[in-house]
């Protein structure tokens, strides 16, 4: 299992996170960031537990957003 951690509030809207993994982030059309499909949301962070299959994709968006606001960890 992978935890996706997302502090939304500091998003810039570059949209690389949803051309990486489109099954998991959304571009919200309202305000222009990013929103974690399926995450909830725990103050200003959006958090989600998924499987495995999900990991490479996101630590491609993890290692790629210009304003590091999303954090990927394996968890037990």
């Amino acid at each position: 299992m992978i935890r996706i951690t997302f502090f939304r509030h500091n998003c810039i809207g570059c949209y690389y996170c949803n051309e990486v993994a489109p099954y998991r982030w959304e571009m919200n059309e309202d305000d222009g960031l990013s929103d974690l499909v399926d995450g909830e949301r725990k103050g200003p962070v959006i958090s989600l537990v998924t499987t495995d299959d999900e990991l490479e994709d996101n630590l491609v968006a993890e290692r790629n957003c210009p304003s590091g606001v999303i954090r990927v960890e394996e968890i037990s």
